[in-house]
C-alpha cells in the first residue's frame, strides 16, 4: 500500500551476473496494462521503445476477456498501430502450470491460450512465442540444484527470448523501419 502511494516511478536493480543483460539487453517488470490509471500509463510509456513484450497470464485463469483485449491492443501497438497483423516481439506465458491438477487440465489450458494467439486472427507470430511455466517451481529446482519439467519449460523459454534478442531483433527493426 505504501508503494502504491508513493510517488517511485521506477526501481532500478542491477545484477552483474545475469547473462541476459551482459548484451545491453534491459529487462523492465512493468505493471501490468489493467491496473491503476497512473501505472497503466507507465507501462504504455515503457511499450514504445520496447524490443519485445512478455504477456504473463495465470493459467489457472488464463485469458479472461479484460486479457484478450489488452493481448489485441498490445499488438497493434507492438506492430506501430497495425490492427491486423501478429506481432513478431511478442511473448505469451501461461504460468502456475503446476497448480492446474490434471494432465487434460493442462492440455485445455495450452490449447485455450495457442487457438485464441496463434488462432484465426493470430496475436503473436514467430516461433517459440507461446510458452507454459510454472515460476515457482522453476525456483524451487534451481534452489534444490535439480530438474523437473517446469525447469525445462522455463529454460526453453527463456532460450527463445535470447534467441529473438540477439537474432531476430535486428531483421525485425529494419522490416518496421
Amino acid at each position: 500500500d505504501e508503494l502504491a502511494r508513493s510517488e517511485i516511478e521506477e526501481i532500478i536493480f542491477e545484477h552483474p551476473d545475469l547473462e541476459l543483460c551482459c548484451n545491453g539487453v534491459e529487462i523492465i517488470d512493468s505493471p501490468g496494462l489493467n491496473e491503476h490509471p497512473d501505472r497503466t500509463a507507465i507501462t504504455q510509456k515503457l511499450l514504445k521503445d520496447t524490443d519485445a513484450a512478455i504477456f504473463l497470464t495465470n493459467a489457472s485463469r488464463s485469458l479472461t476477456q479484460g486479457e484478450r483485449d489488452l493481448l489485441q491492443d498490445l499488438r497493434t501497438q507492438l506492430n506501430g498501430g497495425k490492427e491486423d497483423e501478429p506481432a513478431d516481439n511478442l511473448f505469451v506465458v501461461g504460468n502456475f502450470m503446476d497448480l492446474v491438477r490434471t494432465e487434460n487440465g493442462r492440455q485445455q489450458v495450452q490449447q485455450r491460450i495457442e487457438r485464441f494467439v496463434q488462432g484465426q486472427s493470430p496475436i503473436v507470430a514467430g516461433e517459440n512465442r507461446v510458452h507454459f511455466i510454472s515460476a515457482q517451481a522453476t525456483l524451487d529446482a534451481i534452489v534444490k540444484g535439480s530438474e523437473n519439467e517446469y525447469l525445462k519449460t522455463f529454460q526453453n523459454f527463456t532460450q527463445s527470448i535470447e534467441k529473438f534478442l540477439t537474432l531476430e531483433r535486428g531483421s525485425l527493426q529494419i522490416k518496421q523501419s
